[in-house]
């Protein structure tokens, strides 16, 4: 994992590069964590912390996720799925599935 990297210069071009790309700094794994909050050395974790910016898209799906916003019946599969990838994972490490065609 690149946050539990040593190499600090090494493990900030990796971000960079993943960043770059797309992806989400703001995820949560299975515990809940932030990429960050996995950095063991102070810098990565400042620097994944300095990267971390949400669009108003990933907003959104937060909102509904600490709302309990009812939003199965009115999203598309792909916004269901973009909600479910913001969720956070409890803490006994169950994963959100990814929504069928059918909605479970």
């Amino acid at each position: 994992m690149i946050a539990e990297a040593v190499d600090i210069e090494h493990a900030r071009s990796i971000a960079e590069i993943l960043i770059a790309a797309g992806a989400h700094t703001d995820y949560r794994d299975y515990k809940g964590l932030l990429p960050e909050q996995h950095a063991k050395d102070i810098e990565i974790r400042e620097f994944l912390r300095s990267k971390r910016s949400m669009s108003l898209k990933c907003q959104c799906a937060n909102r509904i996720i600490l709302t309990g916003i009812n939003y199965k019946s009115c999203l598309s599969k792909n916004l269901k799925n973009f909600v479910l990838m913001h969720q956070r994972r409890d803490i006994c490490g169950s994963r959100n599935m990814m929504v069928s065609d059918n909605g479970w």
